[in-house]
């Protein structure tokens, strides 16, 4: 006799029964086997059926029958299960029980596949914009590994404002512009008296067979002082600069397992920032997983909808970025102060430095982003993306000559600054009478 302890959801459970003589030997029974099947606490059988026998030679009263555990089929996770299965030997009433209970994941799907499904996520934070301006909105989609991906088709979709549903509408839906492959942008035009309030943004593309959803939002408001933190000339600036810091912005995490917290629901990883385009494979107790789980993309965990069990075992699979917008912006900030400190003085900011600067502040920029990538990387759980401490002090050697030679360039480029042009001279003078000869010697002075 035999039956598993537990029932997988989306798998077949198979129980076998033995019928025996009063001496222990192997009989067939007078008839087939049947069985009901109880939900703990409900009265009614939720499944009911009949025993196959087994025709294989040594197989003398040896009877399976299978369950495919589903909704469905009103099976649910976390609830226990009894079999109850009889049949007659010899005219002699037998009955036989047999308890499950139901673990595992709704909806599983092949292994090797690698879409997402039904992921929940939240939304990335885009800024703040003025009622009658423009709000610049980007997105970057690429495979698991970084390579540049262009979907077959890509949209995007506002809606909002979020918490008034009386006037949460759909604002605006049209088809982003390709700047570069991978890379889409829109530039959305905010009426004057657009309702201020929190607005989604919903980028849908078809990669491939698998359709994709990533969400951004944005805050409108009436503050003439509101940041500019995605002004046209900053959105140039922060893209460029990943480009030249694109690998660690594109960094691939293999099957790490997360830690639980207190729940049990939410389990937490190493790292942060993930790329939502390029996509996250989450395993439990091995197989992937794809519904009723939430995927929190910019603090790296993920919520199950139920509390797992303890000897449950979360992995994931994930691609992140190892600086975020905030420090993207102060190694841009800090090198255009940079640029100010080179004769001639000047008060530079992003939005009005001269383009002949850019590559001074771009180089600046990126030197001070190496600069902090190889600080953590003497620290231990940074050293295991690159494979250990051996391989991190490689990494950081590679490292230290690259951010040499964009020492390099950045000060040959910051030492062109002194020779101009600097800003535009005048003399006043101002004529005297009071001395014989005055007004002769004004009048040199003016045509001279």
């Amino acid at each position: 006799m035999a039956c598993p302890s537990q029932g997988v959801m989306g798998k077949t459970l198979t129980f076998t029964v033995r019928t025996r003589n009063a001496a222990g030997s192997p009989v067939d029974a007078d008839s087939l086997p049947t069985y009901k099947v109880y939900q703990a606490d409900v009265d009614t059988p939720i499944a009911t059926g009949t025993m196959s026998k087994l025709d294989d030679d040594d197989t003398t009263g040896l009877y399976d029958a299978q369950l495919i555990i589903t909704t469905a089929n009103k099976f649910y996770l976390y609830k226990s299960y009894t079999i109850d299965i009889n049949t007659t030997i010899g005219a002699i009433p037998v009955a036989v029980t047999y308890s499950f209970l139901v673990v595992g994941t709704e909806d599983l799907v092949d292994s090797r596949s690698t879409s997402l499904g039904d992921l929940s996520a939240s939304s990335d934070y885009q800024g703040s914009f003025k009622q009658g301006t423009g709000a610049i909105l980007l997105l970057r989609i690429t495979n698991f590994d970084g390579t540049p991906q262009n979907p077959v088709y890509i949209q995007y979709t506002i809606t909002g404002p979020e918490g008034d549903t009386s006037a949460e509408t759909t604002v605006e839906t049209g088809t982003p512009v390709k700047l570069d492959d991978g890379f889409y942008s829109f530039e959305w035009q905010i009426p004057e008296d657009q309702l201020i309030g929190k607005y989604q943004i919903d980028w849908y593309y078809i990669l491939g067979t698998s359709e994709r959803h990533e969400y951004q939002y944005v805050v409108v408001t009436e503050d003439a002082d509101v940041p500019t933190f995605y002004s046209k000339r900053r959105s140039a600036f922060y893209t460029a600069l990943e480009q030249l810091i694109l690998c660690a912005q594109r960094i691939p995490i293999y099957y790490e397992q997360a830690k639980p917290t207190r729940d049990r629901r939410t389990y937490e990883f190493s790292f942060d920032k993930w790329n939502q385009s390029s996509g996250i494979r989450i395993y439990r107790n091995k197989e992937i997983v794809n519904s009723n789980i939430e995927v929190d993309y910019f603090r790296g965990k993920i919520t199950f909808a139920n509390e797992l069990l303890y000897q449950e075992i979360v992995n994931a699979d994930y691609n992140f970025k190892w600086f975020n917008s905030d420090e993207i912006s102060l190694f841009l900030e800090n090198s255009v102060q940079s640029v100010n400190m080179f004769p001639p003085a000047s008060v530079y900011t992003l939005d009005d430095v001269p383009d002949r600067y850019i590559p001074i502040v771009l180089y600046g920029a990126a030197k001070d982003a190496l600069r902090q990538l190889m600080m953590c990387l003497q620290f231990q759980t940074p050293q295991q993306v690159f494979g250990g401490p051996d391989a991190a002090q490689k990494a950081f050697s590679n490292m230290e000559t690259l951010k040499k030679n964009y020492e390099s360039d950045w000060e040959k480029l910051a030492e062109q600054k002194k020779y101009g042009p600097y800003p535009t001279g005048r003399n006043i003078v101002t004529p005297e009478y009071t001395l014989p000869g005055g007004r002769s010697r004004w009048f040199r002075y003016l045509f001279s």
